[in-house]
């Protein structure tokens, strides 16, 4: 799915889409896609509370401008746009998107750590991705992805775009009258979150947010982000999963690999 078809799907579901931001010099794909590959695979699990919020797409800065008809200036990890639903571009026209920069400030002491030899040096890497994944979770509340007022938005397009079946659903579930298929789940995400946060039993909350965690967790581990492909280093060589022609292998026989690099986001783009 490119990132046209997840804009529309976006619209469709009243969410806002975050993407994934391929650099422009392909030099630099492979360190951006193992950073992505580690904060997913390693990071925080509480980081899918935040990216259950939106429709995930991977794409060049360059590639958003040209469908989205702007002009984004300096660097970006990620890229927020808030776009209008579908239902407000067919009563107001051509209301405006907005594009919010992510670039939370990473921090990667590792060079000491490496001296001091391959355990301490992996104990090093795990540490500093659960650190950047809480760093990427500030961020996305500061650009108003998670944040309270980012939530009310959220639910409030959702009550509007959601159909009454869909809606009766989830107010079964969340009285748990009912199961909920994970596809609702995702795509009622904001109520179910919202949901959570005002339970009376804090037990409550916390299951929900617990399923909200493993269903976004699963859903995006199974299948990669939009726009790219999760591919395997063994440290001498390289798969695309799902690919078996794909295998890129170098007989060194020393390859090492942390958990930094070991699972990665493969980037395809025009």
């Amino acid at each position: 799915m490119d990132l046209a078809a997840v804009m529309r799907r976006a619209r469709a579901y009243g969410k806002p889409v975050l993407v994934f931001v391929v650099p422009e010099d392909k030099g630099e794909n492979w360190k951006r896609g193992e950073r992505f590959g580690a904060l997913l695979n390693h990071g925080s699990w509480d980081l899918f509370l935040d990216l259950a919020l939106a429709e995930l797409v991977c794409a060049k800065v360059s590639e958003v401008e040209a469908e989205t008809k702007t002009n984004i200036d300096g660097e970006a990890f990620m890229l927020l746009i808030d776009q209008p639903p579908e239902e407000e571009l067919m009563t107001r026209g051509n209301p405006k998107l907005e594009i919010r920069r992510v670039n939370p400030e990473f921090v990667d002491d590792l060079d000491r750590a490496a001296s001091a030899g391959y355990e301490e040096y992996k104990k090093a890497c795990q540490r500093s991705v659960i650190n950047a994944s809480l760093l990427l979770r500030e961020e996305l509340r500061s650009v108003g992805l998670s944040s309270s007022a980012g939530l009310r938005k959220w639910v409030e397009q959702a009550q509007r775009i959601l159909t009454d079946k869909e809606l009766r659903h989830v107010r079964e579930y969340l009285a748990r009258d009912a199961h909920i298929e994970p596809e609702l789940f995702l795509k009622a995400s904001a109520l179910i979150l919202a949901a959570a946060a005002i339970a009376d039993d804090a037990t409550e909350g916390e299951r929900l947010r617990n399923l909200m965690r493993s269903i976004a967790r699963e859903n995006i581990l199974k299948d990669p982000v939009a726009g790219s492909r999760w591919a395997q280093s063994s440290g001498c060589g390289v798969s695309v999963e799902g690919d078996p022609g794909s295998n890129w292998m170098v007989a060194c026989g020393m390859g090492t690999v942390t958990p930094l690099s070991e699972r990665f986001l493969y980037f395809y783009s025009q």
